[in-house]
């Protein structure tokens, strides 16, 4: 009788620790890929940044060549 319950007992506490295990798995992968997102997202981050720095001075250089072209052109004008 004893040894009937403490099987029992060791077989709960086996199913125990192994659905514990199961899910500490889970989570570990849960975290991993977490972890590996958010590096992902700021790789991103520094690339748009960069993207986004290179088309703001492309805009200013079209812009001081527009006004460069509209101060000529009102000069030209001017001059008639």
């Amino acid at each position: 009788m004893l040894l009937t319950i403490l099987l029992q007992a060791t077989d709960i506490t086996g199913t125990i620790v192994s659905r514990l295990g199961d899910e500490l798995f889970s989570i570990m992968l849960l975290v991993s890929y977490a972890i590996y997102a958010e590096r992902r997202n700021k790789a991103m981050q520094v690339k748009f940044d960069k993207y986004i720095e290179a088309d703001r001075e492309r805009m200013l250089t079209v812009i001081e060549n527009n006004t460069r072209v509209m101060e000529r052109l009102e000069d030209h004008l001017d001059k008639r």
